[in-house]
């Protein structure tokens, strides 16, 4: 039997009355995606999870409100995922947040230029990293 491209979810149910939000992470990283989805679970988003583009756009078909995506996954195709992503989930307003691990002014600027919402530094605590996806959420 052939499979689809694996992706992983961590299910979580959410507070009763509340409409569960969900977040795609794109990170190879995985102490970086499990320690993040551990505290987005805890908050009651549903979490995806994909370590490579492929996973990536095929795990886009979860419909998330939020993308969270390595700006250097795999050789730069972090960039070549957001572009991906905007074009393909055009008529629905997702709101992708790039993550580096140097934060410089430079990467934040450069991923809003090229389609970002945000960018924001890898070394910032999880649970900054929430609240920052929570407010993003908010609105949505």
């Amino acid at each position: 039997m052939k499979s689809s491209p694996s992706f992983s979810q961590l299910h979580s149910f959410p507070k009763e009355g509340l409409q569960k939000k969900t977040v795609l992470i794109i990170d190879n990283n995985a102490n970086f995606v499990s320690c993040l989805r551990e505290v987005l679970t805890r908050k009651g988003y549903s979490v995806f999870a994909a370590s490579h583009p492929t996973e990536a756009c095929y795990a886009a078909g979860t419909k998330p409100d939020l993308i969270l995506c390595d700006i250097g996954l795999a050789f730069g195709q972090g960039i070549t995922i957001l572009k991906q992503m905007r074009l393909r989930i055009a008529q629905k307003r997702v709101s992708i947040v790039l993550t580096s691990w140097h934060g410089t002014l430079y990467d934040i600027r450069y991923a809003i230029k090229i389609g970002a919402d945000d960018c924001i530094a890898k070394t910032t605590p999880q649970e900054r990293l929430a609240t920052l996806i929570d407010t993003r959420l908010q609105g949505m």
